[in-house]
C-alpha cells in the first residue's frame, strides 16, 4: 500500500509539475478544444485559454476544427495550466513541441480573443491578421463565436419543451442526432428552461 501511494504521488507530480500535463492527444472536438490522454490513461478536456474559435456551424468552424487536427491530432503535447471553466474543462495554453496552438490559431485567423484576456501578443496576433484578411477576418462583418452562440440559445423553435443532452455541455433537439448518439445510454431529457439556466449550447446540427 505505502509503494502504491508513493507511486501515485509521484505519477501526480510527474504529470502536473509546475502546472502543466502532459499527454497524447485523442480527439479534437473543434477549434479550440482538444480531449488529452495522460499515461494513466486518464482523459482530460482541454480548453485554450484566451481564445474563442468559429462554433461548428458557423463560417470557419470546420476550418478552424481541420487546422487544430492537423497540428496536434494523435501528438503528445505539453499544457500549461491557467485555470477550469464551469464545465470543468482544463482552461490552458497547449504546446507542440515548440508551437503553441493559441497563438497559431490567431495568426491564422481562425480565433477570436477573448477580451478579458489581457495578452498584448494575442491582441497584436489578433490584429495583424485582421489587417491582413486571413481567415475568417476576410469577412467584412465576420460574427464572432459567442454572439453565434447567443442567437442559437434566443432562436429555439416556439413550442419546444424538452431536449436532450449527454455528457457535454451542449444540448440537442433531436434525440437522434448523430452528435448525440454516440453518447448512447448517456444520454437525459431536460426542459429547455434548465438547458438555459445551465448555459447549455445549443447542437449546431439539430437545434437550428
Amino acid at each position: 500500500m505505502r509503494y502504491i501511494i508513493i507511486l501515485l504521488s509521484f505519477l501526480s507530480i510527474s504529470l502536473y509539475s509546475q502546472n502543466t500535463i502532459r499527454g497524447k492527444v485523442v480527439k479534437i472536438s473543434d477549434g479550440d478544444t482538444v480531449v488529452l490522454r495522460d499515461s494513466t490513461n486518464t482523459q482530460h478536456r482541454i480548453r485554450l485559454d484566451g481564445i474563442d474559435c468559429p462554433e461548428r456551424g458557423q463560417a470557419f468552424g470546420n476550418v478552424a476544427t481541420n487546422f487544430t487536427r492537423g497540428i496536434c491530432a494523435g501528438k503528445d503535447i505539453i499544457v500549461d495550466i491557467i485555470g477550469y471553466d464551469r464545465y470543468k474543462r482544463i482552461l490552458g495554453v497547449v504546446w507542440v513541441e515548440d508551437v503553441n496552438l493559441n497563438e497559431e490559431l490567431l495568426k491564422a485567423g481562425l480565433a477570436w480573443r477573448y477580451k478579458y484576456n489581457k495578452s498584448e501578443e494575442y491582441h497584436r496576433l489578433e490584429q495583424e491578421a485582421r489587417k491582413n484578411r486571413k481567415g475568417l477576418w476576410v469577412d467584412k462583418e465576420p460574427i464572432a463565436p459567442w454572439d453565434f452562440r447567443k442567437k442559437g440559445q434566443n432562436t429555439i423553435s416556439v413550442g419546444v419543451s424538452y431536449v436532450y443532452k449527454a455528457k457535454s455541455n451542449i444540448y440537442h433537439r433531436r434525440k437522434d442526432c448523430p452528435e448525440l448518439t454516440k453518447y448512447k445510454s448517456d444520454i437525459n431529457k431536460i426542459d429547455i428552461k434548465e438547458a438555459k439556466r445551465n448555459n447549455l449550447y445549443p447542437c449546431t446540427m439539430c437545434s437550428k
